[in-house]
This record gives C-alpha cells, structure tokens and sequence, in this order.
C-alpha cells in the first residue's frame, strides 16, 4: 500500500507543472538524494526541489530540455519524466492511437514518465465533444485515464 502512494504522489507531481523559486544548492534535499542526483544528472541546471511526503523531487533542465525526477529518503531515482513533442510518440502508440481514435485530435504535447524500468506516456486526445485522457504504453495499448464532455 505504501509503494502506492509513493508511486501515486509521484506520478501527481511528475506531472504537475512547477512554479517553485530556483534552488540550486539542493538544501532542501538529503544528502543520499544529493548524491544521487548529482551523479545522475551532473550537468543539470535551473535545479528546484521539493519534497512531498517521503518523495523528493527535483525540476531541472538537461541538455536543453525541461525534467523532472523523484527519488526516496534513500536516495533511490524512483521515477523520471519530461514533456516530448507528440510526434516523437513511439510509432506504436500513433498507430493505435489513428486506429481507435479515428477524427480525434492528439494535443501537441506528451507526458513521457518512466517507473520501475517501464515507460508510460499521458496524452490527452480530443473530438470536439470528448477530451481523453490516456496512459500510453510503448507497445502501442491505449488506457483512458479520464473522459470527459466539453
């Protein structure tokens, strides 16, 4: 049950957009989850931190790209994510996605979240009458989160 809300409150946050000041020198972390990052992710600027429950979790930017990672009290990376134009999708997800969703309309953007050695893509898909929320797997199986009426 713990695992869960860990996984839970992770993913939330993952995909929550951060507006925290900058906060580079990591005070607001351990020193195992200092270590860890910046082992991981020595090149990383513009580093902000936040901790929620027993999860920290850093916003930063690497190689010109905006993400965010959590990590335990331990120190352990425990999820990774970054926002990824939608044409960078895996082919599997954007054939499945023109075959089940036929007329829908693919936001410009995706959530690309990695948990437990898995990757898992959130997008959101709409028709005009329907907005789709759905969790993506690399092999292309389409999950609705959320669906909603506009």
């Amino acid at each position: 049950m713990k695992k869960v809300k860990v996984f839970s409150t992770a993913i939330a946050l993952l995909l929550a957009v951060s507006s925290f000041a900058i906060n580079d020198d990591a005070t607001s972390t351990n020193s195992k989850v200092n270590t860890t990052f910046k082992k991981d992710f020595s090149t990383a600027s513009h580093v902000v931190w936040q901790k929620k429950d027993e999860v920290y979790f850093a916003t930063f930017q690497l190689n010109n790209i905006y993400a965010e990672a959590a990590f335990n009290d331990a120190g352990e990376l425990i999820a990774l994510s970054k926002t990824i134009a939608t044409h960078q999708l895996p082919l599997a997800i954007t054939v499945s996605l023109n075959n089940s969703y036929p007329g829908y309309t693919i936001a410009k953007n995706a959530t690309e979240i990695m948990y437990e050695n898995q990757t898992h893509y959130y997008l959101n898909i709409s028709n005009g009458k329907n907005l789709i929320k759905l969790k993506c797997t690399v092999n292309g199986e389409l999950v609705v989160e959320n669906k909603e009426k506009l």
